[in-house]
């Protein structure tokens, strides 16, 4: 958590070399160094809650710095910040006083350094994200990938803080915290991803009502299984003993150059 590096469930020597040439490799396939988001709360966002987990300081003038690091060639990292946005008021004939571009919610700011091979670069990218009011229901628009996304992290947020309630002795705190979040990402529209945060918190949620407490290789595998949900890494290597989750692409050790590849389970 100091220094926001990988994490890994290990719980054989025999993964361990695999764990160290994965990130070796990946200090040479380097891209870009010290990425970090700024995130400054404007008229119509109350709160912010990062669901990701990353290293964070907030400032007095409503800003919140994210430092999420490096990232190596081609590697995809999702970031969830929930937010929380007060009633648009109606005037007199029912319809929202809003602006019709929309209520300024957030203003953020992204830098980073591109590593190129005879120069490294700074960049910086800002945005400000609005949010625009519908009279009906039905206006709604729905994006089932960013629902998907919010699921997976909801799911590591979840796990760590049930292993927090186990931790001080509040296993029954911990497993009505996982049914209560099952519950609640079995209302939003399925895909591969919300598949992937309901089958972590129903596995953990059958161990702690089978053992009545977590033992210390439960707790570490549930801490593994919520650092990576909550960085979702397309390229970080996974340890754990079932199928990967459905956004990870984890990098592979090289292979000499007259040893032949493996097969990418991905391609049919």
């Amino acid at each position: 958590n100091a220094t926001n590096a990988n994490y890994y469930d290990a719980n054989s020597p025999d993964q361990l070399p695999e764990i160290f040439t994965a990130e070796l490799e990946g200090l040479q396939a380097l891209a870009v160094q010290n990425l970090r988001v700024r995130i400054k709360r404007l008229d119509f966002c109350d709160s912010l809650t990062l669901l990701a987990n990353y290293p964070t300081a907030v400032a007095p003038d409503n800003t919140t710095k994210i430092s999420i690091g490096n990232l190596v060639s081609e590697e995809e990292r999702t970031m969830v910040v929930a937010m929380e946005v007060p009633a648009i008021p109606l005037v007199a004939d029912g319809k929202p006083a809003a602006d019709l571009e929309g209520e300024r919610l957030v203003e953020v700011e992204v830098r980073y350094d591109l590593l190129k091979a005879d120069q490294v670069t700074s960049h910086e990218w800002k945005q400000m994200v609005r949010v625009l009011p519908v009279q009906d229901e039905k206006d709604l628009r729905i994006n089932s990938e960013v629902i998907g996304i919010v699921s997976a992290q909801e799911a590591g947020k979840t796990l760590s803080d049930a292993v927090s309630d186990a931790d001080l002795g509040r296993v029954e705190e911990a497993k009505q915290r996982l049914i209560s979040a099952i519950r609640q990402l079995k209302t939003y529209p399925q895909s591969a991803r919300t598949a992937d945060g309901l089958r972590i918190l129903q596995d953990f949620l059958n161990r702690l009502e089978a053992m009545g407490h977590w033992s210390a290789r439960e707790r570490k595998s549930a801490r593994y299984h919520s650092n990576f949900y909550r960085k979702m890494s397309s390229q970080e290597m996974w340890t754990g003993a079932e199928e990967a989750p459905s956004f990870s692409k984890p990098r592979r050790p090289r292979k000499n150059d007259d040893e032949p590849q493996a097969p990418d389970a991905t391609e049919k």
